[in-house]
């Protein structure tokens, strides 16, 4: 399962990566089924993986400079 794949959600890279996977839906209805955009799913789910990997690192160091501060200002407290 991933995560929904609106445009806006996602960076330039995963954006082309979901054009593919839709274009390759449209054209293969059937052959889908049988692995025929399998490729273009398993880099989705890389690049997803990726994307989730970086924003995880930025929300984990902004939770550190939170605790930082919070820490600092019950020091002074």
């Amino acid at each position: 399962m991933h995560p929904p794949l609106a445009a806006h959600l996602h960076d330039k890279k995963c954006q082309d990566v979901i054009q593919q996977l839709s274009d390759c839906h449209i054209e293969h209805p059937v052959a889908k089924f049988f692995g025929k955009c399998n490729n273009i799913k398993l880099a989705l789910n890389a690049c997803l993986q990726e994307e989730y990997e970086k924003k995880r690192r930025i929300n984990h160091e902004e939770a550190k400079k939170r605790r930082e501060r919070l820490r600092n200002s019950t020091d002074s407290l």
